[in-house]
């Protein structure tokens, strides 16, 4: 059963990276991971994997951007 991500917008307010001091928070904005995030993460298109997808009802499926990007950054560091 195929069902859309809805939480790729939203931290949670138990995110650890709210709990990160300041300057590491700081130093993270810095690294590719927004760039990565507002260029490829949230463009994946999740209705292009539903035909995937039994349309019986199931157990969901895990989050389709989160699997893409994994292996966007598994392709990129080899």
């Amino acid at each position: 059963m195929f069902k859309k991500n809805r939480n790729q917008g939203q931290i949670s307010i138990a995110d650890p990276y709210l709990q990160f001091p300041k300057y590491v928070q700081e130093a993270l904005q810095k690294t590719w991971a927004p760039y990565f995030y507002k260029h490829i993460f949230k463009s994946i298109n999740e209705e292009r994997f539903s035909a995937l997808f039994s349309e019986t009802y199931s157990r969901p499926n895990a989050p389709v951007n989160i699997m893409v990007g994994l292996l966007f950054l598994k392709e990129l560091n080899g």
